[in-house]
């Protein structure tokens, strides 16, 4: 048996589309165990999210499901969450990243001073619609300027033209680690069929399916 932890972008939570893509996919390989940690229970938990937070809940959720050396697939801020979860923490088998998040920036960068100044921001997500989210998310992002360093067994896969989160970030990011960089012809979400037949394909490859 192999565990297999999902984990969501910004604005999204454990019903993302990519996670219900590969839950589908993955109910033909019962010796793979689908686990899908939700960051955002409720809207209280989005407007106080940080990645330290989501990094603790990322421990937790491990340790009380005794998983012993999980793989992990990470979307967009998820990302920044497995990457620096596994270099703290160590112990995770594999780790296939898509359009992610290596080092903390402004998201909203003309909205700073606003959003600092009121406290809170207003946040549009797939889960509940208009929500807050603090400034102290920003705050905690400062921690996490600098990337560090991948485990073994990693592998990116990036949209060219991805708005988002830029795709020079994952291009410099592969060249100073040696790792491979997957480039499509797609946007942040990586929606299209071609996308999700590459992460499918991935997936496969870093759990040794056939």
């Amino acid at each position: 048996m192999k565990d297999l932890i999902f984990l969501h972008g910004f604005a999204s939570d454990s019903n993302a589309f990519k996670a219900k893509y590969l839950n589908e996919k993955l109910k033909e390989y019962p010796e793979i165990i689908f686990h899908r940690p939700n960051f955002n229970p409720s809207a209280e938990d989005f407007q106080y999210k940080t990645i330290t937070g989501m990094i603790a809940r990322l421990r937790e959720y491990i340790l009380a499901n005794d998983l012993k050396d999980p793989y992990i697939i990470a979307s967009s801020l998820g990302g920044i969450v497995a990457l620096n979860y596994a270099n703290r923490f160590k112990q995770i088998s594999g780790m296939l990243l898509l359009a992610p998040m290596t080092k903390f920036f402004d998201i909203y960068p003309k909205e700073v001073e606003a959003w600092k100044s009121l406290g809170y921001s207003k946040i549009y997500t797939q889960f509940a619609g208009d929500v807050h989210l603090s400034y102290g998310f920003r705050q905690d992002g400062q921690n996490y300027l600098h990337t560090v360093a991948p485990i073994d067994n990693t592998k990116i896969i990036h949209g060219e033209y991805d708005g988002i989160v830029p795709f020079v970030d994952s291009l410099n990011y592969c060249g100073e680690y040696g790792l491979e960089l997957i480039a499509l012809n797609a946007s942040h979400t990586l929606a299209g069929q071609d996308s999700l037949d590459s992460i499918w394909l991935e997936t496969k490859k870093m759990l040794s399916l056939s």
